[in-house]
């Protein structure tokens, strides 16, 4: 039976490789591999990666280096070793400036300067301008994308989505129906992964984690209806309203729940990273990010939100088809 699971939880895994989806289903499946097979040095390079791109550095690079002690010339951890020390000691730079200022040499984490400034305005009107539309009109669809839409591959977003649409939106239509869904099951990995079959048809449990956090935010603040937390979006300040309020749950949330309900600004995700930090030569916060890119809108004359669509069409390819 063990060789029948791992050889089914190996064709899980490179599927979900295959696709892209460094998600938390990909997670699972590849802590199971290792855990039935210490020596899957893929499971393993997998299983990191999934961590790596959660933010779970630390957990990542000792994956890693497990990797590096069963097959020490495995090119892929040696490499993804290497960078995580670096990005490191470059974050260990800027704590240890005592005036605060960023580090001058490229690497640092620290503010865009006005030189690096003017190479980002012009890598931004180069980017072609995209069309689209960021506004979702209904309550529930936004509550679900606020805990799905962050690190998933977008078409395991959309499949969610259109699981919910198909099977499950005559059911969950409020505030109400929400809290009985999750109700209905306990509050561990069995129960949550229950109520992520019935809401999406998949197996993502941690992310119903995160909705069992956020769903009592919305209640306790009044956040019921589409027009209520419309309001709030356009009346609240992250720091202020969010900030570690709902577990999980930071600035790019945030700032993508706002987005759907028409607040002109960007949200901090990979793909603008991505695009910004080569261009100003050095890696910056979330926040920075998110004043540089609103800023340099304003100097493009276009919307924050069309920039952040532009970069993400332009990085990535077109937006989803929720």
């Amino acid at each position: 039976m063990r060789e029948i699971e791992i050889e089914a939880l190996t064709r899980k895994s490179d599927a979900l490789a295959a696709g892209g989806e460094w998600t938390d289903e990909a997670a699972e499946v590849n802590r199971r591999l290792v855990e039935l097979a210490p020596d899957h040095v893929v499971a393993y390079t997998r299983l990191a990666r999934c961590l790596k791109q959660a933010g779970d550095i630390e957990a990542a690079e000792a994956l890693y280096r497990r990797v590096l002690e069963i097959h020490p010339s495995n090119a892929i951890a040696s490499n993804n070793v290497a960078r995580l020390q670096e990005a490191r000691e470059a974050v260990a730079d800027v704590d240890a400036a005592a005036d605060g200022r960023a580090a001058a040499r490229r690497g640092s984490v620290g503010p865009i300067v006005d030189d690096e400034m003017r190479l980002l305005v012009e890598a931004c009107r180069a980017v072609p301008r995209a069309s689209g539309n960021y506004d979702y009109p209904d309550f529930v669809t936004n509550v679900l994308l606020t805990v799905l839409d962050l690190r998933m591959h977008n078409a395991a977003v959309d499949n969610s989505i259109r699981h919910y649409r198909e099977h499950g939106w005559d059911e969950v239509r409020t505030i109400d129906d929400m809290e009985r869904v999750l109700a209905t099951h306990p509050d561990d990995r069995e129960g949550n992964t229950a109520v992520a079959q019935y809401l999406w048809g998949n197996n993502h449990w941690m992310r119903v984690e995160w909705l069992r956090g956020f769903v009592p935010f919305l209640i306790e603040n009044g956040l019921t209806t589409q027009e209520a937390l419309r309001a709030w979006a356009h009346s609240s300040e992250f720091h202020r309203d969010f900030e570690g309020k709902v577990k999980n749950l930071g600035i790019a949330a945030y700032k993508w729940l706002t987005m759907r309900l028409g607040v002109e600004t960007v949200k901090p995700d990979t793909h603008l990273h991505n695009f910004v930090e080569p261009v100003v030569g050095h890696p910056i916060t979330d926040g920075e990010l998110v004043r540089v890119l609103e800023q340099v809108a304003a100097q493009l004359g276009v919307s924050p939100r069309v920039l952040d669509m532009s970069i993400w069409e332009f990085q990535r390819g077109g937006p989803g088809t929720i």
